[in-house]
């Protein structure tokens, strides 16, 4: 029983950690791509026949948390703004359950769903 219980744990583990998504929020404002150990936000703005793409990498300080749920939460800085990046599981991406939220300031807490997608 404890060998079994020890496999199910690694494979939970073993899931969030392999995980490679593409994330965005509903009107794509914002787009992410998570992997083990990096996360990349990409943002996109235009202006006529300007269009602008911005990439901002982050591979230092991101602090992962494997949830028992079989998802992860990643929490970062940047910019003097909090990330927090919930994905509930893995094996199961719902927009209900996966959010972003992006805290400016002590009592400024923004909260996006995210829709995810396995690349």
């Amino acid at each position: 029983m404890k060998k079994l219980c020890f496999f199910v744990l690694m494979t939970v583990v073993a899931t969030a950690y392999g995980a490679k998504l593409k994330c965005h929020t509903p009107n794509q404002e914002k787009s992410i791509t998570i992997t083990n150990d990096k996360v990349v936000f990409h943002s996109e703005s235009a202006n006529g026949f300007n269009s602008k793409r911005k990439t901002a990498s982050v591979t230092k300080g991101v602090i992962t948390k494997t949830l028992v749920s079989g998802g992860f939460r990643k929490t970062l800085e940047i910019d003097k703004k909090k990330y927090q990046i919930h994905v509930n599981d893995v094996s199961n991406l719902s927009s209900l359950n996966d959010y972003m939220t992006v805290s400016i300031r002590d009592n400024y807490k923004i909260s996006y769903p995210l829709h995810c997608k396995n690349i």
